[in-house]
């Protein structure tokens, strides 16, 4: 309730949050982290350390509330759009952290379309966590942009959202798909011609006697 009374009073509050960062207590880190969060951009001085807690700090609930910490406040913030798409791209790991990296990333925008293309039309994560998670945030990245200006950013990386199948983990939701129902809309058929021209070409099949 603290925590959440602190939020609310916004930038005034943070001389006294920023001092809980380094707290012996985990818990107050971790509710120092929620509160920044909830203040946002005013609180976008703390970045640098708060990426420090990200990759340093010795709990991981208080790495994973750092993720979603710094994507409130400095989501425009190249060190941090990088440093979230590195651990989100990161294979073989199955950790909080990186699932959260990945719930996150639709706050990035446009930087986010094409780790998320990648991550979303994956065959090998179909079955795990990490595909529900990148598919849904995927969707939410085009349902929270449908402009026309996204749009062309967008869609270089068409062919990996129509690629994209629902994960088959058993408790996912399918998102609306609005935003790529919008793109293909209004900006579909430009890029039909040269999707129709890939699926054209002929291609070389290698057998094991390499004919």
């Amino acid at each position: 309730l603290a925590a959440l009374a602190l939020g609310k009073i916004g930038k005034a509050a943070l001389p006294a949050v920023e001092k809980l960062l380094d707290h012996e207590d985990e818990t107050s880190r971790y509710y120092a982290l929620w509160v920044i969060g909830m203040i946002g951009s005013d609180a976008k001085e703390q970045t640098p350390r708060i990426l420090k807690m990200m990759e340093k700090d010795a709990d991981e609930e208080v790495r994973v509330k750092s993720i979603q910490t710094l994507v409130r406040i400095a989501a425009d913030s190249k060190e941090v759009q990088d440093k979230l798409i590195q651990r989100a791209l990161k294979t073989g790991d199955l950790s909080a952290e990186r699932q959260v990296a990945i719930e996150e990333l639709h706050r990035l925008g446009a930087p986010a379309l094409a780790p998320l293309a990648k991550l979303a039309s994956d065959p090998e994560l179909l079955l795990t966590e990490i595909g529900a998670k990148a598919n849904t945030s995927m969707h939410q990245l085009l349902d929270d942009n449908k402009s026309n200006a996204f749009a062309e950013t967008a869609l270089p990386h068409l062919g990996d959202f129509l690629a994209a199948e629902p994960p088959t983990v058993f408790d996912f939701v399918p998102p609306k798909h609005e935003g790529l129902g919008w793109i293909l809309a209004r900006h579909g058929e430009q890029r039909c011609t040269v999707m129709q021209q890939n699926f054209s070409k002929p291609v070389r099949v290698w057998t094991k006697n390499g004919e």
